[in-house]
């Protein structure tokens, strides 16, 4: 496992993630609308993130990939955690939500990775 490689791609996908979150509260209070685009922009750039990983990692590259997802939750947890104080929790069921959004991205992404990497067109030597 290339840890270095799976410590920059979680490191994209906490700022992906903040980022994401960082502007959907800045449209508070959120409607329905505002956090539907927000599992979406979250789903696009993390889902490319993912394809990302796994376009470019030949070895084990669904492993790395949750890897990454993984290191990336512990992170978000630990900050989630240091600031539990702040008022305006988020509700579980959002969480969860964010999460299954997050390895649905994994799956899709890294399956669009794989495909591009073994695409002829883009492996031809130019």
């Amino acid at each position: 496992m290339n840890w270095k490689k799976i410590t920059v791609y979680a490191a994209a996908l906490f700022a992906a993630q903040f980022g994401v979150g960082f502007f959907e509260g800045a449209f508070a209070p959120a409607s329905i609308s505002i956090t539907f685009v927000s599992y979406l922009v979250s789903f696009i750039v993390c889902g490319s993130i993912f394809a990302h990983l796994s376009a470019n990692q030949m070895s084990k590259p669904f492993e790395h990939a949750w890897a990454a997802l993984a290191l990336q939750i512990a992170a978000a947890v630990a900050l989630s955690q240091a600031l539990a104080g702040w008022p305006g929790s988020t509700p579980i069921a959002l969480v969860a939500l964010e999460w299954l959004v997050l390895i649905l991205a994994l799956l899709v992404g890294t399956a669009v990775g794989l495909s591009i990497r073994r695409s002829p067109v883009l492996s031809a030597d130019a």
